[in-house]
C-alpha cells in the first residue's frame, strides 16, 4: 500500500473569508494536512517543528502576518532548534518594494490574490519540495526591477520629502545636510528614476511602492540584508492549466 507523504499546511490569514477559502481549496489535496491558525504566536509555537508523518510546514499567509512571522525571533519563542519558515504570501500587494521586502525577509513564495487556485496549490507543492515560487505577475515585476538602479537610503529619505512637497531648503534642514547635498541627491534621484521633474519622480516612486510605509527598508535591514538586493536565483514555477474557478 502506497503511503502519501503529507505536507503540513498552516493558514494564517487576517481576512476570515479568505482563510476559509484557502482552507477549503487546499484541503481537497490528499498530500496536504491543512490547519487554520488565528494568531502568529500560536502558529509559531505549535507548528514550526515537524508533525509526525508530515514534511516541514508551509505557512500560507497574508502580507502583514507573513512579515510578522518572518521578522520574529524563533529563539525567543521556543527552546527547540529553529526551523526555517516556509512562508507563502498570498496578497494583493504587488509593488516592487513590497515584493522585495518580503523576499529579503525570507518569504519562500509570493503570489497575487487574483491568481488561479491551481497556482496556490502549485506554490505550496513547490515550497514543500524546497523550491521557491513566484506567481507570473510577481516574476515579471521582479524581472522589470532588475533593470532599475537602486536608490540609497538617503536618496529615499530625500525622495519621500520631495513627494510631500518640501522644497530643497526644508529637506536640508530636516535631514541636517547641506543644500548642495540635497541638490546632488535630487539630481541622482531624477536620473535613477528616469524622470523629468520632481513631480514625475514622485509619481514613479509611488507606482513602484518606494513611498509605502509598510515596505520600508527596515524589513530587510533587520535581517542584515540590503533592501535593494536583486533576487536572481528564484525557481519560477508556473501552471499551464487554465481553470474555470479563480481565486478572489
Amino acid at each position: 500500500m502506497h503511503i502519501i507523504d503529507k505536507t503540513n499546511v498552516i493558514i494564517q490569514y487576517q481576512d476570515p473569508l479568505v482563510a476559509v477559502g484557502l482552507l477549503s481549496t487546499l484541503s481537497q489535496r490528499p498530500e496536504f494536512l491543512v490547519s487554520l491558525m488565528d494568531d502568529s504566536d500560536a502558529c509559531l509555537s505549535v507548528n514550526l517543528s515537524r508533525t509526525p508523518g508530515c514534511d516541514a510546514a508551509v505557512i500560507v499567509a497574508d502580507y502583514d502576518s507573513a512579515m510578522e512571522l518572518l521578522m520574529a525571533n524563533p529563539d525567543s519563542l521556543s527552546t527547540r532548534k529553529p526551523v526555517p519558515l516556509n512562508v507563502l504570501i498570498v496578497t494583493w500587494r504587488n509593488t516592487e518594494a513590497e515584493i522585495r521586502a518580503a523576499l529579503d525577509a525570507g518569504a519562500r513564495g509570493y503570489v497575487i490574490g487574483n491568481c488561479a487556485l491551481c497556482e496556490i496549490v502549485n506554490a505550496v507543492q513547490s515550497i514543500s519540495r524546497g523550491s521557491r515560487y513566484l506567481g507570473r505577475d510577481v516574476a515579471e515585476r521582479i524581472a522589470d526591477s532588475l533593470t532599475h538602479t537602486p536608490l540609497t537610503s538617503r536618496e529615499i529619505q530625500v525622495l519621500q520629502l520631495m513627494a510631500s512637497g518640501c522644497p530643497n531648503k526644508t529637506i536640508a534642514a530636516r535631514l541636517n545636510i547641506a543644500l548642495g547635498t540635497v541638490k546632488t541627491h535630487t539630481k541622482s534621484i531624477l536620473g535613477k528614476l528616469h524622470s523629468t521633474s520632481r513631480t514625475h519622480a514622485a509619481l514613479i516612486a509611488q507606482q513602484r511602492g518606494l513611498l509605502t510605509g509598510n515596505c520600508k527598508t527596515a524589513h530587510a535591514a533587520a535581517r542584515g540584508v540590503a533592501a535593494s538586493t536583486p533576487v536572481l536565483s528564484l525557481s519560477l514555477v508556473h501552471s499551464r492549466q487554465q481553470p474555470d474557478l479563480r481565486y478572489r
